[in-house]
């Protein structure tokens, strides 16, 4: 993305949802084969909407996938529809994020987007804050949930909705359905969801 011929600049784009699918357990010493290609793009009334897969392979297997929708802001004629409805099932717990979790998170991951990392580095970007990673939000809910997953062989889904500015105190819910894991992400009060998504155990249909 940080290429001079990619067709889109890095910065400003915004990551809509991201759908990773563990169908086996890797050793941490396994040579990995890597495959990454955009997949598709379509307009919407926000501007373009476009996908990044991933594949990781294992001795000719497919162990790991993962898909990231996108969003380049932009004029377009398209009409906007209105934003569903995201409900919260189960009890919250409360989590506290601290505002140097941008800092940390960027040492990990090797995302050093300005607007994740202090409040005046974010203004320069239109944000009043900082704000925390999509992906962070994304494992943080995992973690929490890891002693109900399997090693392998399951789906995590997350559709992210509003930035989790830093520092700030959210709410967590999990509510487990017949044949999935639902969890959701909102702030203080309840009344905006930051992220909301399922886990879908026993990934069956045929491999890429």
């Amino acid at each position: 993305m940080t290429d001079a011929e990619f067709p889109m600049k890095a910065m400003g784009q915004v990551h809509l949802n991201n759908e990773i699918t563990v169908y086996k357990d890797i050793e941490l010493d396994a040579n990995l084969d890597l495959f990454t290609a955009m997949t598709g793009s379509r307009v919407t009334s926000r501007g373009v909407e476009w996908t990044l897969d991933m594949h990781v392979n294992v001795d000719n297997e497919l162990v790991w996938s993962s898909s990231s929708t996108m969003l380049y802001r932009c004029k377009t004629t398209e009409p906007r529809k209105p934003a569903a409805s995201i409900g919260k099932q189960g009890i919250a717990q409360m989590w506290s994020v601290d505002s140097g979790l941008g800092r940390r998170y960027a040492q990990i991951s090797g995302d050093y987007n300005p607007i994740h990392l202090t409040s005046m580095s974010a203004k320069l970007f239109g944000f009043k804050n900082a704000i925390a990673h999509g992906m962070w939000s994304k494992a943080r809910c995992i973690a929490a949930l890891q002693d109900q997953l399997p090693e392998a062989g399951y789906r995590v889904q997350a559709n992210f909705h509003r930035p989790l500015f830093l520092p700030s105190d959210v709410l967590f819910y999990q509510d487990r359905q017949k044949d999935h894991l639902r969890f959701s992400l909102f702030n203080k009060s309840g009344q905006q969801a930051h992220l909301d998504g399922y886990i879908t155990e026993d990934i069956n249909h045929a491999k890429l």
